[in-house]
């Protein structure tokens, strides 16, 4: 499977300096990072050409990797600055496809802040270490486990006390009209977003030791809904191949949200019948093949 390299093709096309980004609107230009890494995921023909796309994002200067939101050769990328999730989730990918020598120059070499004012977690650090130590991986799942069970069940009571309605699918939640009353907009600024849970599947399923992975991740699957089928398929579940035929997908990243108040984006549908055009329906086809 090629990526479409065309900008006249909608919604999403692999440009000349080697982000993935959108044909309308400002073009996506500050999630292009993601965007890239989703791809180069996705597209196995096209692993090289993305693998090198996610590493101009990353600029080596006096020793140190600074991690921009777009390449770009006019601006300094360390007063651009990108979120840290989309920094681990890049680091993630990169591993998977075996791209290990950038990786653990990375490790050895990343800047303390990977923005402005936005320093690592503690847990971020320890998953540092955990990528290539069985010790450090332990230790990242005896500070994980608690957050997550306990991150859970806060979200299961507020979910339930504020009366969150959730949708089957995005063209449902979209004619939907969802609009969270002032008690949701209350529990929303408690829980933890989704997307956060999303991208942390990836630096879970990349831990060295892999049974670590595989206990972590069967907590985590419960975050989600069921008809998130790609975060399930992450998390160990089987999907069946059907889904994929009848999907129609977003333009806004269904896979990452909750098809209730907590989310905010337009979940608006549209028909590709050609997964090169768009990233989000690529995901799925990639868990249901």
């Amino acid at each position: 499977m090629k990526i479409n390299r065309d900008p006249n093709q909608a919604p999403h096309y692999f440009s000349n300096n080697g982000s993935v980004l959108r044909t309308y609107g400002d073009f996506g230009v500050n999630d292009s990072l993601g965007r890239t890494v989703f791809a180069l995921e996705i597209y196995d023909e096209d692993w090289e050409d993305l693998t090198y796309g996610v590493a101009g994002f990353f600029n080596f200067i006096d020793s140190t990797y600074y991690v921009s939101r777009y390449p770009s050769i006019n601006e300094e990328p360390y007063l651009i600055g990108t979120s840290r999730d989309h920094i681990i989730k890049a680091i993630a990918v990169m591993k998977e496809r075996r791209y290990e020598l950038f990786v653990k120059d990375f490790l050895l070499h990343k800047s303390r802040r990977p923005g402005i004012d936005m320093p690592y977690t503690i847990g971020q650090k320890v998953w540092f270490r955990a990528l290539y130590s069985h010790f450090w991986s332990y230790i990242y799942a005896i500070g994980r486990t608690p957050w997550l069970l306990l991150t859970l069940g806060v979200c299961r009571i507020l979910r339930f006390i504020g009366g969150y309605k959730t949708y089957d699918t995005p063209q449902e939640f979209a004619d939907a009209h969802v609009k969270p009353t002032k008690l949701q907009k209350v529990f929303n600024y408690v829980m933890t977003p989704t997307f956060s849970v999303f991208y942390e599947l990836y630096a879970t399923r990349t831990l060295h030791n892999k049974g670590v992975s595989r206990f972590l991740l069967r907590i985590m699957r419960h975050f989600f809904e069921k008809t998130n089928y790609v975060a399930r398929a992450m998390c160990g579940d089987d999907i069946d191949p059907y889904v994929f035929e009848i999907y129609n997908p977003t333009r806004k990243g269904r896979w990452s949200c909750r098809l209730d108040a907590t989310n905010d984006r337009d979940m608006q549908t549209y028909f590709y019948d050609r997964v090169e055009n768009n990233v989000e329906l690529g995901m799925l086809w990639k868990y249901t093949k």
